[in-house]
């Protein structure tokens, strides 16, 4: 049974592969982006999210700022105002009403995409502190053939296990993305083509989806053969969750979303972590190249987004498969809550 074991390690060494092979295309030009974000009852993050996209660095002829108000209930729709009036290229959409169609921030985020004019949409949340040299990053990773440019987003936490949550599922997105088959993404920093939004549907097929907006685009890019590229570049900063537990019951609950290839992969790594206590007591020395495989694929993240290393992330890169099974049956069989 030992072969088993090796043969898991291998795959985590693939991963890492994969990690190592994420690189700048950088092309000759410079793009023209539409930052959309969709906005509800945010007015005490929106001074701060105002701040951070007046700092931005880049031509300002070549962006557009473009603020979707999904029926704001608090002084956010004034702040919005405010903001737009004393910047000539940011302009603001408003719902009067949540929309029955469009569930979830698909109806804010679709308003201000159909209000956009540049060649590529450039997403966050409202929630979040986008990097000075944010758009000039994507400059990197764009190029005729790539569709989409997936971001990494950690939050501002000072507790090392949610740090460790963020980077981890940032080197799985880094790491499938460099082996051509990408898993999944974040919504709070992420761009795509707009031609192409409109070409694959934009949000008509998963309308009545809640959440995991990102994660459809992507599938659908990724089934229409277009390439996707990351970028470690420029991180997208987010603040902690007012409720931690609610939004990763949300986000490992998208079993149901991901491709087929990806759930039969997933199965067999639950049953695969289920069965890996009961042979390392059987067998510990098999815990040797195992841990070989998680030292390999931890350290080619860390490379690849400027992150510090911390002895206790190899302790967390054990114990992160069980966290993750847990909230993937809790988030699945279980209701969740979502902004109203």
């Amino acid at each position: 049974m030992d072969l088993i074991v090796l043969l898991f390690s291998l795959f985590i060494v693939f991963l890492g592969i994969g990690i190592t092979r994420i690189q700048k295309i950088r092309p000759a030009v410079e793009n023209t982006y539409s930052i959309v974000i969709a906005c509800r009852n945010e007015e005490q993050n929106l001074p701060e999210l105002f701040r951070s996209l007046e700092n931005i660095i880049y031509p300002q002829n070549l962006y557009e700022i473009i603020i979707a108000d999904d029926a704001s209930t608090d002084h956010s729709t004034d702040l919005l105002q405010e903001f737009a009036q004393r910047s000539n290229n940011v302009s603001v959409v408003f719902l009067e009403k949540k929309d029955k169609f469009f569930k979830g921030k698909k109806a804010a985020l679709k308003a201000a995409i159909d209000k956009a004019k540049k060649d590529i949409l450039l997403f966050t949340d409202a929630d979040c502190l986008p990097d000075k040299y944010w758009l000039s990053s994507y400059n990197n990773y764009f190029s005729e053939t790539v569709a989409m440019v997936i971001g990494f987003s950690p939050e501002l936490t000072n507790k090392s296990f949610r740090r460790f949550t963020q980077n981890i599922n940032a080197g799985l997105y880094a790491a499938t993305t460099g082996l051509g088959i990408p898993f999944s993404c974040t919504g709070r920093n992420f761009a795509l083509k707009r031609a192409v939004f409109y070409q694959i549907g934009g949000y008509d097929s998963f309308s009545e989806e809640v959440a995991g907006d990102d994660k459809l685009l992507l599938n659908l890019i990724y089934k229409k053969k277009y390439k996707i590229a990351y970028n470690a570049e420029a991180p997208v900063f987010t603040k902690s969750p007012t409720n931690y537990l609610e939004q990763q019951k949300r986000r490992y609950s998208k079993f149901l979303q991901q491709r087929l290839p990806y759930q039969l992969l997933s199965i067999l790594i639950l049953l695969f972590y289920l069965y890996l206590p009961i042979q390392f007591y059987l067998h510990p020395l098999s815990a040797v190249y195992y841990l070989l495989a998680v030292v390999f694929f931890w350290t080619a993240n860390i490379n690849l987004h400027n992150l510090k290393f911390s002895l206790i992330d190899l302790f967390f890169c054990c114990i992160f498969p069980y966290f993750m099974i847990l909230f993937s049956f809790w988030g699945t069989f279980s209701r969740w809550k979502w902004k109203t």
